[in-house]
């Protein structure tokens, strides 16, 4: 005959047990404080306590079927339905019986067993579909892995086991109502009932985690200083928690079953406390659905651990008519782009730009002896240096360049070169196939000019805009041509390398500049679109203070940090994300510092400037380019 344990061996077996630690912190840290919150919560008032019709079991799968097609994903739906049809050597993976068969209430409840057979009990009732639902979503979830023959939950699962099939039942109610397929007071009627299993284990977490930290302080659990402790407690605590703890000294039903079990049930009891928290702030989130699904997917997922998604858990605190007005745009302006589907793949390519950033950030400056031109250039002067330039290169582009300084439209010139008089007016730049250059007759007219010149040599007016691979790098050809450029320039005296490394500098800067407004771009993109997170201003001090999470810290110093706020404050102003603006410059910088000193720059130009014209290249391939030719050494690094 086994020995029966005392409540005091019982306790102390749990708190010192090694493996029960990381629960009973997660207990203290995160459970109790969601206690008092849900004792406290009231039962919504419904008219009257019976069922507005009978409904038949079989409309009751069809109506979860088409939630989870129409509202979550057509996925998740033929999985449902493939789970309830499947027969395996002969056994049937789902049960689903009639309740009135069965007279013990005792005798069945809901379930998936050991063996992952699914046991629904029904009785035509709208209460159904959520059983339904419940179990199916723990089944089609499979928290667990084989060890040894041994089912174990996996590590998230053991803490969040409930919540997907709880969030579930959250957003099966409110489709089913708005579907008319049930009424507002059958779904206040089966919320109640929810309720109240998560009242019971609020009642058994209180108890057990007092009988726990007097176990912890040292402490005899006798009947004397149980009740001492209970009574303390009773005494001293908010109301909804106060009267849990009376229920107990006069009831002791939580203690009482821990000595009829011979366990805690603790472990178990946090999983429905977190279910009913987060099934609760779903309506605070700016996507159930998908928060629904990312719990449903890394609660399966045997290598993460409870650090990697405990941020997001935590988020649901978060109380979205609590933020301030720049949070909200910012949430909002992210939001916005992360549902584009058009910018989805621009988003997940973010992580192969961030290397070009860092990369970016680690180039030095070149020596400046002095912030004066050597001389005047006149414009002519500089057109003449560009043509004899492209010469070197191509005499074909140097041909177009010509071509395009004396070409006309009905629109008017195609180059307009214009003195340059204000600065908020006079813009250098290319659009739809127009340069416009505002030169000041200094070396640095020579650079600019052959910049816009470029791009207007790879415009196209048979596409609107750019495909989608030039909109990633078109300006790599105009930022290797600048160097190229400014080496022939200082070879042949024509300018001084002091000129050079001066225009050099005012580029780097501007690199550097944009590839620290991506980079906090990126976060903020990830912080919701990887994690779900709500944007705060807490959180994006910390991205800051982190320096964006770049590998290299001490390339981020206090001008980097200033840009970072530059590029929230745009966000802010415009209402927008720059982004993509962002990266050609990025990219540009990054590809013609890794080919400056290469065998064949001029190779390397060449080749871009054809890339920059091709109207039918995908971004996909560019990125893959760019990755195999110019990032290997960095990986391999």
């Amino acid at each position: 005959m086994e020995e029966i344990l005392t409540l005091d061996q019982i306790v102390t077996e749990f708190v010192e047990e090694k493996e029960v630690q990381p629960f009973i912190e997660f207990l203290e840290n995160k459970i109790i404080p969601l206690c008092e919150k849900i004792a406290s919560q009231n039962s919504q008032r419904v008219e009257k306590h019976e069922w507005s019709r009978k409904v038949p079991i079989n409309e009751s799968i069809e109506n979860v079927y088409q939630f989870l097609k129409q509202e979550i994903n057509p996925y998740f739906a033929n999985q449902f339905m493939n789970i309830i049809r499947q027969e395996k050597y002969g056994n049937v993976k789902v049960k689903i019986l009639p309740r009135s068969e069965y007279k013990d209430k005792n005798y069945y409840f809901n379930e998936v067993d050991e063996k992952g057979k699914v046991y629904i009990f029904f009785n035509e009732t709208p209460s159904d579909m959520f059983s339904i639902i419940h179990e199916m979503i723990h089944k089609m979830n499979e928290t667990y892995e084989i060890i040894d023959n041994e089912k174990y939950q996996t590590k998230l699962a053991q803490y969040f086991a409930e919540s997907p099939s709880m969030m579930a039942e959250k957003l099966l109610g409110k489709w089913v109502v708005k579907n008319k397929k049930i009424t507002h007071n059958d779904l206040k009627m089966v919320e109640n009932e929810r309720l109240k299993d998560s009242k019971f284990c609020v009642n058994e977490i209180l108890i057990e985690y007092e009988l726990i930290k007097m176990k912890q302080a040292g402490e005899e659990l006798t009947p004397e200083n149980v009740l001492k402790r209970l009574t303390d407690r009773a005494n001293n605590s908010p109301e909804a928690i106060a009267k849990i703890f009376k229920q107990e000294i006069k009831e002791p039903t939580i203690i009482n079953g821990i000595l009829l079990n011979q366990t805690m049930g603790f472990i178990e009891g946090q999983q429905y406390i977190m279910g009913q928290h987060l099934s609760d702030n779903l309506k605070n989130r700016e996507n159930p659905n998908l928060n629904f699904q990312w719990l449903h997917v890394v609660n399966a997922d045997k290598d993460l651990k409870i650090e990697d998604i405990i941020e997001t858990i935590d988020d649901f605190m978060t109380d979205p008519k609590k933020l301030n007005n720049q949070e909200r745009i910012i949430n909002t302006v992210i939001r916005d782009h992360i549902v584009n589907e058009n910018e989805v793949f621009g988003i997940v390519r973010l992580e192969q730009i961030k290397e070009m950033c860092e990369e970016n950030l680690k180039q030095p400056y070149p020596k400046i002896e002095t912030e004066e031109w050597s001389r005047e250039i006149d414009i002519n002067e500089s057109i003449e240096y560009n043509y004899k330039f492209l010469k070197t290169i191509s005499p074909m582009l140097a041909e177009q360049l010509m071509n395009l300084l004396n070409q006309q439209d009905g629109n008017g010139p195609t180059v307009n070169i214009k003195p340059f008089m204000d600065k908020e007016k006079d813009i250098q730049g290319c659009c739809e196939g127009k340069v416009f250059v505002y030169y000041n007759n200094t070396p640095e007219d020579i650079f600019i000019l052959l910049h816009e010149m470029i791009h207007a040599m790879n415009y196209s007016s048979t596409t609107i805009g750019k495909a989608y691979g030039q909109l990633y790098i078109s300006e790599v050809p105009t930022h290797i041509i600048e160097n190229l450029l400014g080496k022939w320039l200082v070879k042949n005296k024509l300018i001084t390398q002091n000129d050079y490394n001066k225009f050099k500098k005012r580029r780097l800067e501007h690199s550097k500049k944009v590839s620290c407004k991506l980079l906090i771009e990126k976060e903020l993109i990830d912080m919701k679109f990887k994690k779900g997170l709500y944007i705060t201003k807490a959180r994006v001090d910390e991205i800051i203070k982190n320096k964006c999470y770049i590998n290299n810290p001490k390339d981020f110093g206090r001008e980097e940090l200033e840009e970072c706020y530059g590029g929230l404050n745009s966000i802010l102003r415009s209402k927008n994300l720059n982004f993509f603006e962002y990266r050609r410059y990025v990219i540009g910088q990054y590809i013609a510092d890794k080919v400056e000193n290469s065998e064949n720059p001029e190779k390397a130009f060449l080749r871009f400037h054809n890339f920059a014209g091709n109207v039918n290249l995908s971004s996909d391939r560019i990125l893959r380019i760019i990755k195999k030719d110019y990032q290997q050494e960095d990986i391999d690094r």
